[in-house]
Parts: C-alpha cells; structure tokens; sequence
C-alpha cells in the first residue's frame, strides 16, 4: 500500500474531503506519479456520482513525476515529467487509427473509475474507493496511472501552468484545429467564455478565423475574450445572439462552437449557422435536460458534431498546444488561477461559481 493524502467524494453534488487514503501497489502496466498540480475541470463537479460509482477520488488534469514504472512500461523512467490527459484502451479500431478520443471503450475506462485490474484501487478505513477516474484521480498527492495517458514533456517546462492541457484546453482547441478546420477568415461563434470557449477563441486565432465572435453573459469573460482575439462580443443579455450573428456575419456563421452547456444554447448554436455551416456541440445541457431541435434547420444542409476530448490525440496535440503557448499563440497563463492542495474545496467553489476561469492546485512537498 502506498499512502497518500486525496480528494475524496462520498455524495453526489457534495466537494470531496481531503483524508489519509491508502493505494494499493501498482501493477506491471501501471506507473506511479507524484503530482506536482491539478487543474478543475466542469466534469470534476457533474461526473462523480452521476456517471461514475462512489466514493471516488476525482481530477483529471494532472501532471506530475514519474517515481517508478511497472515492469511491462516502456519509454518512461523515473524522473520523467508528464501530463495526463484521458485514458484509451489502444487496441481498438479507432485507437489504431489514432483516434484515442473515439475509443470504444472510452466510457468504461474513464468513467468507470476502476484501476487497469478491474479493482478500486485504494481505501480508507477498509472502504474501497475508486482511484482512477479519467485514468488517473488526480486530487491527490500520488496516483497510479497507465502508459496511454501520460505525455512526456521536457522537463525545464512548468508543470503547474501546463496540468490544464490534459481535458479543458484540448477540448476548447482541438474542437477548432483538430475537427472544425476552419479555412483562413471562416466566420466562427462560440458560446461560452468559460475554459473550453476561451480555449476555443485563443484557437480560432491560430487558425485565422474572422470574425470571431464570443456569446456570454459574463462582461469581464467578454472582454478577456476580446483581449485573446474575438472580434466581437454578445450577451444574450442584451441582445439576441442569434439574430447579432447573422448580422455581424451576413448570413449566418460558417462555424459555431457550443461550450455553454444549456439547452437555448445548443438551439442557438444551430440557428446562428449559415447554410452549411458546422456546428460543434462539446457539452450537455445542465442537470441532464433532454435536447429536442426541430430538423428543418438542419436539413438546409447543416452539420452538427458531437465532440470529444477536441478530436485529440493527447500524444500529438499536448505537445503542439505547447509550442504555440510557448510561441506566445495560446496564452493559457490568462486564464488560470493557482491554489494550494490544501485549497481544493475553495478552489472548486470558485470554479464552480465562475469567480475563476480555470483554477489550479499545486501540492506541496
């Protein structure tokens, strides 16, 4: 057993305590890491309890260091600096294809919360507690984790501010640059200034899309959208965002990215398109609420996409969002806020009532 201090989450929609936990060794194929931080992530707060068994530690935007690996582990050693990202199963169809975020067993492995063995993983006081959601249960001082999803990074780079990579911000990006496409000066509308459509915006801006509009409620995340490269800023407020895309395209956007998470925005994503534009749908709609659109929008020869993890290879897109960071082409340092461990639940309070866009916590020795 190995002895760490985590996040444990006993309730559904309840923050997780911090306690003693015990994890048990790990296996051949496993490796162990000691994390350095661990960004907040939405799915943090909806996922534990609603899609995955309890008691569970979650997180799932670690990075750390590698302190030993399993005896079947190949191209990582101790010492090395990783980020993770999700897990994949690397032997099916789509994995072959490199295509990890369209795992077939994607579901299962990360939300099913159990280690590589089938097993929970760790205790405390006796109880199972489920140690690898998103193939890792990063709110936690140490974690056992796989292969597949750790991104080896040099290791003069900053752990901390990179942790975020993991989900959010290749979600948000790699919805634009890996599945989206858009051509130089494409039209694109993304709803929602949180870290996904921030991370949205920062990629439209790689790609050379104009306009690019930003749809929130939210004045302050409008303006630090509009300092990351929107052109143009709408709250449903005060204006329809419908009707302000069509006018601020002329037609309707070529693309729209729907990050917000609530019904009239999954509605509005697809009105706000041209004919034949794409649509990007990335969330749920809050508390489960069934979506029903009528399919005569889309029937004018409309796409809508469902999107996973930004269509990302972790291996491949990790580090490409970092050379652009460092190449000052995606300043992520903008949107993150740091806390200690210790401050885990005032940092999820924060996160979760927007006080912060992307909040990180840093472990300490």
């Amino acid at each position: 057993m190995i002895k760490v201090t985590a996040a444990v989450q006993y309730e559904a929609g309840e923050l997780p305590v911090l306690q003693d936990v015990n994890l048990q060794d790990p296996g051949d194929n496993e490796v162990l890491v000691k994390i350095v931080a661990s960004g907040i992530c939405h799915t943090d707060f909806s996922a534990p309890g609603v899609m995955t068994a309890l008691p569970l530690i979650p997180g799932h935007e670690g990075s750390g260091v590698v302190e030993s690996v399993g005896a079947n582990v190949q191209g990582l050693k101790p010492g090395d600096h990783v980020l993770m990202s999700f897990g994949s199963c690397g032997a099916c169809k789509r994995c072959d294809e490199g295509h990890p975020h369209d795992c077939h067993s994607w579901p299962q492995i990360n939300f099913g919360s159990a280690r590589s063995d089938g097993e929970p993983g760790a205790e405390v006081d006796g109880e199972a507690v489920f140690s690898s959601f998103f193939s890792q249960s990063s709110f936690s001082t140490h974690v056992i984790t796989t292969q597949r999803n750790l991104v080896k990074i040099d290791p003069e780079l900053p752990l901390d501010l990179y942790a975020p990579l993991g989900c959010g911000f290749i979600t948000g990006a790699g919805a634009v640059i890996n599945e989206l496409k858009p051509g130089a000066d494409s039209s694109i509308a993304i709803f929602g200034a949180g870290p996904v459509g921030l991370a949205a915006v920062m990629a439209a801006v790689v790609e050379g899309c104009k306009p690019i509009i930003i749809v929130d409620i939210n004045e302050d995340r409008l303006k630090l959208a509009c300092e990351l490269g929107a052109t143009h800023a709408i709250n449903p407020v005060i204006e329809l965002p419908t009707e302000k895309i069509h006018e601020i395209t002329q037609g309707g956007a070529d693309y729209t990215v729907e990050t917000a998470g609530v019904v009239d925005t999954f509605t509005a994503a697809i009105d706000a398109l041209h004919a034949g534009g794409t649509c990007a749908m990335l969330t749920i709609p809050n508390g489960g609420e069934p979506f029903m659109y009528s399919p005569l929008q889309i029937l004018f020869g409309k796409t809508v996409r469902g999107i996973i993890e930004g269509g990302s290879d972790p291996q491949q897109f990790i580090p490409h969002l970092i050379e652009l960071h460092q190449a000052g082409r995606f300043p992520l340092e903008k949107l993150i806020t740091f806390y200690d461990f210790q401050q885990l639940p005032e940092a999820m309070r924060a996160s979760k009532s927007g006080e912060v866009i992307k909040a990180v916590v840093r472990m300490k020795d």
